[in-house]
């Protein structure tokens, strides 16, 4: 089967964090994101004969990005910081939990674990 080509109509999501001593110090989080569109791609059968096809094919996908993890943040003036963290990823679809997303099939499988990492600044307003 030949890779797809993704045309995501929407990847949007939200995510809390939970601080336990302000500002400056640890914290835990959770991001979830939805992910929905379709992939295209096709197959070739019989390939190098004379009844060779091709099929195309069109699969709808609806999934949910979930990421839980644990992070610092310090800042270093009363607006401004730094931060880092890490956290496990894992999607929700298909009627399972499954541990990669492979965007170029357009499929969710268990043959690799992602850690995530963020590291960024902090501009408090």
């Amino acid at each position: 089967m030949a890779p797809y080509n993704s045309d995501y109509d929407f990847m949007g999501g939200i995510g809390i964090a939970y601080r336990f001593t302000g500002l400056t110090g640890p914290y835990a989080f959770h991001s979830s994101e939805w992910i929905t569109g379709e992939m295209n791609g096709f197959t070739i059968t019989n390939v190098g004969s004379e009844n060779s096809e091709l099929i195309e094919h069109t699969r709808d996908i609806n999934y949910w990005r979930l990421v839980f993890g644990f992070g610092y943040q310090h800042m270093f003036l009363t607006h401004f910081g730094a931060y880092f963290e890490m956290g496990f990823e894992f999607y929700a679809g298909n009627g399972g939990y499954y541990t990669n997303f492979d965007a170029d099939y357009g499929t969710l499988d268990n043959d690799k674990l992602s850690f995530p990492v963020g590291l960024g600044i902090v501009a408090e307003f």
